[in-house]
């Protein structure tokens, strides 16, 4: 059996802590032993929960999504707004 535990499954996907633990409990693959939470779910459960899933119908055809990742900016060498003019004085 692979052991992996809920730091490591949140270091590697970003996801909270508490978001983690939440789901497992809601998924009921989160088991109580000696006072420590574990995870347990064997393999057969975690493939019919993953064929179970739904998947949203696709909203647009992906070949006519136009994408191009943004260029770079080096912000040493980006003009910055002038500074603010001083106010007049009054009299």
């Amino acid at each position: 059996p692979s052991r992996i535990s809920i730091d490591e499954v949140a270091s590697s996907s970003g996801i909270k802590h508490e978001d983690i633990f939440s789901t497992l409990h809601h998924l009921n693959m989160l088991r109580y032993w000696k006072g420590q939470a574990v995870i347990r779910v064997h393999r057969d459960e975690l493939d019919a929960l993953i064929a179970s899933i739904k998947r949203p119908p696709r909203l647009c055809e992906p070949q006519n999504v136009l994408w191009m990742p943004p260029a770079h900016v080096d912000v040493a060498s980006h003009p910055r707004d002038p500074p603010p003019k001083p106010a007049a004085d009054v009299l």
